[in-house]
């Protein structure tokens, strides 16, 4: 199948109906737990078996067949904390088989027309064997057959592909919570497509043989994975998945669900930390370490210590920090890919053959302050993150500070895109925290929720966390809020009042257009005040005049329509006032400035 046809038929996989109907019908109490998760593992193993409404339900909804694996392994681990034993063993024995010589595996099928598929399916799963097992150090799964080898079927799965491997049990015989399991590959796959498919699921039966009670997110980021890095040139299709996992970057790198292959996709997570902190051309070894370190003895009731206790113990003891800086590191270099593959930043082997990079949040100038609230859908979940692209133009190169103030622990990251390579982090922050930072023209903003303590990977929320940004200056730039008074007459003097925030002693002020107003003498009341004698000439253009001040350190703040400066024909009888306004002042000179401003109105309309 050409990749371009097998990855429209990954996006137009839609999200499966019944789980929600399932979940509903529990609620509701129309069905018990037990019926639930029953009704789960017969529609991936025995449809025929499922009761009505949901064999016909099911029919016309298969379950995917990337899905499989995930709902039964979920169902195992609901009845191992509910105390309800698993209610299925080993399928029955079919008419063939075929046994490997070099590995303890059988594989069955029931039809002679299958025995071309069940000699590939050996074949995949003697070398997937040798290489995960033998090589990379993943646990054999259990042998309790009768036979004493592992069991391999081939049949029609319902799904119409793919294939998955099930749960049976736990192994009494051994003190940690692993379970017994088989696989099953559907009939109906492409025969290229069985490599790396035998390589995916004979990983899920490694990863029971270890720790069956792992998050579904970890089985199948570490499994798809596996593809690739038992039979390489399955990459060709396999980062397609990327898709999903790239386009929801603010849910958890350990989230995801049955209705999405945000799972699969996740696989660039696994592939990071393989390659981040493997040995070159070992990395799978050190994700069987962190599966070897995930495992426990609890009765198979609780996962205790999980992958990201295994991930920050590790870590630490290599002198390598820990799951944040893994987290941190991670969430920089999964932007890097595709058309961002960089030189300085990318952090993957052939990042510009890996598609596409993260959704963007929103893009942001910086020669003002910005407050940006994101969308309540892109909130981010614990570990997960948004991202942001910060434009400066070249006339603005101001310290600059980027804060986010928000419940929960946030981190945040500056990546420089122009000129020498540079990346600045925040600290983890409760509440608030801040980063500043020399803008140039392009930067990328990294926005990350980190967990709270005691976090468990697979038990994610569903909704993020609300959060504000401000990008401002480090300093804050002079803000002008008024001036009086508001208007002035040509040729006169005038004491005018600025008030606002931020001035600093030292501070200059000029008007707009340039070269007509003239300040000659300024006064630092204080930091929200500001004295200007402004001589206004006697040709000067009338109407309204921009005010900038700028502090000695060059912020600057402005305001449009400062003053207005208004004709006037001088008489003898008028004199002259000292400070600007019309002789006698008051109303006459209200009434004379509405009238002018009528006078312009009526100009502008002819």
């Amino acid at each position: 199948m050409p990749a371009a046809l097998l990855l429209s038929l990954i996006l137009a996989l839609p999200s499966h109906p019944a789980l929600d109907r399932l979940e509903s019908d529990l609620e509701a109490g129309r069905i018990t737990l037990s019926g639930k998760l029953g009704i789960m593992e017969d529609a991936v193993r025995e449809p025929a078996r499922l009761p009505e409404p949901w064999r016909t339900w099911f029919a016309a909804h298969p379950v995917p067949p990337e899905a499989g694996t995930a709902w039964l392994v979920e169902a195992y681990q609901a009845r191992q904390r509910h105390g309800l034993l698993p209610v299925a063993g080993y399928p029955g024995e079919l008419a063939y088989f075929l046994d490997s010589e070099t590995v303890p595996v059988r594989v069955y099928y029931d039809s002679e027309s299958q025995v071309a598929l069940a000699r590939l399916t050996l074949e995949a799963a003697e070398h997937s064997w040798v290489t995960e097992i033998d090589n990379f150090g993943f646990y054999a799964p259990p042998l309790t057959t009768p036979e004493g080898r592992y069991r391999l079927y081939i049949g029609d799965t319902g799904m119409g592909g793919g294939g998955y491997c099930s749960p049976i049990g736990s192994h009494p015989e051994t003190p940690w919570d692993d379970c017994q399991t088989y696989i099953v590959i559907d009939q109906r796959n492409p025969r290229y497509y069985i490599d790396s498919l035998v390589a995916h699921e004979l990983n899920h039966a490694t990863q029971g043989a270890m720790d069956c009670l792992e998050p579904v997110s970890f089985w199948e980021n570490t499994a798809t994975y596996m593809k690739f890095a038992v039979y390489p040139t399955s990459m060709s299709y396999v980062r397609y998945y990327m898709d999903y996992f790239q386009s929801l970057p603010y849910w958890s790198v350990a989230g995801g669900d049955q209705s999405s292959l945000y799972w699969y996709g996740g696989f660039l997570w696994t592939y990071f930390l393989a390659e981040r902190y493997g040995d070159p051309g070992q990395g799978a070894i050190f994700l069987r370490e962190l599966w070897e370190r995930s495992m426990q003895s609890s009765g198979n009731v609780r996962n205790e210590p999980h992958y990201f206790d295994a991930l920050d113990e590790l870590l630490a003891e290599r002198g390598e920090g820990g799951l944040h800086e893994a987290f941190h590191e991670f969430s920089r270099i999964r932007w890097f890919v595709d058309d961002y593959a960089s030189e300085a930043y990318s952090g993957l082997p052939d990042p510009w053959y890996l598609t596409p990079p993260p959704l963007l949040t929103a893009s942001l100038e910086i020669d003002l302050t910005q407050v940006y609230v994101p969308q309540k859908t892109v909130w981010p979940r614990p570990y997960g993150v948004n991202y942001y692209r910060l434009n400066a133009p070249a006339s603005y190169r101001r310290n600059t500070t980027a804060t986010v103030t928000g419940e929960g622990l946030w981190h945040l990251q500056i990546v420089q895109l122009t000129g020498d390579p540079e990346v600045l982090e925040s600290g983890i922050g409760e509440g608030s925290v801040s980063l500043p930072f020399d803008p140039r023209d392009r930067m990328l903003l990294i926005v990350e929720r980190i967990g709270e303590p005691g976090f468990e990977p697979g038990n994610n929320p569903r909704e993020g966390k609300e959060y504000e940004l401000q990008v401002a200056s480090t300093v804050p730039l002079p803000a002008i809020t008024s001036v009086t008074p508001a208007s002035a007459w040509q040729g006169s003097t005038v004491i005018v009042q600025v008030y606002g925030g931020a001035f600093q002693e030292g501070a200059t002020a000029a008007f707009s257009p340039a070269g007509l107003l003239q300040v000659e003498e300024i006064t630092w009341v204080s930091d929200g005040q500001l004295t200007l004698r402004v001589r206004i000439p006697s040709d000067a253009l009338t109407g309204p005049y921009q005010l900038e001040v700028i502090n000695p350190d060059g912020g600057a703040g402005r305001v449009e329509q400062a003053v207005v400066v208004m004709r006037r024909e001088p008489t003898p009888s008028e004199g002259c006032a000292a400070s600007g306004r019309p002789a006698g002042g008051g109303f006459p000179g209200l009434l004379l400035v509405g009238l002018f401003l009528l006078w312009r109105r009526a100009r502008r309309r002819r």
